[in-house]
């Protein structure tokens, strides 16, 4: 009987293993060179932010060289995620105390992210937008520091040192 049960628990793990998936990657990186919250920062309705900003990929969408993952510098605007206002709120207010220089990671590749204009390529604006954002804060699984010495965070310092 305990032969039973320990192959009939070796087949159940085997088969979570299988469909279980591993946290995905983050939707937006992005080193920080600004961050306005408007129309103040008590109450903010949306965010301006200034830097260099790349996209994360995932499997089977685009390949690491893709135009669409290449580092861009310039402004980023977003609007309150409705339903998700509070959440927002708090990621701004962490990304508002974020050291000039440092690299941040939010959003999700499986979220909204990546889908509707939240490409790097065609969200990124060279001048600091004005006017109502398109584009909802996309929410994924948390705003978070990257190490300097990252991967993502080299390429984004790279582009930033090309440009001065």
């Amino acid at each position: 009987m305990k032969r039973v049960c320990g192959l009939a628990a070796l087949l159940l793990s085997l088969v979570f293993a299988v469909t279980a998936r591993a946290s995905v990657p983050t939707g937006i990186y992005v080193l920080v060179e600004e961050v306005i919250l408007e129309p103040n920062e008590a109450s903010p309705e949306r965010i301006l932010i200034k830097g260099v900003f790349m996209n994360e990929i995932d499997n089977g969408r685009e390949s690491p060289d893709s135009q669409l993952r290449q580092p861009k510098r310039g402004w980023m605007a977003f609007k309150l995620a409705r339903g998700k206002e509070d959440l927002c709120r708090l990621e701004w207010k962490d990304l508002k105390s974020v050291k000039k220089g440092s690299v941040v990671a939010f959003g999700s590749v499986d979220a909204q992210v990546l889908d509707g204009g939240y490409y790097v390529g065609s969200a990124v604006k060279e001048q600091q937008p004005t006017g109502e954002p398109t584009l909802a804060y996309p929410i994924g699984h948390g705003m978070y520091l990257l190490r300097p010495d990252s991967p993502p965070a080299r390429a984004l310092q790279k582009k930033q040192q090309e440009q001065k």
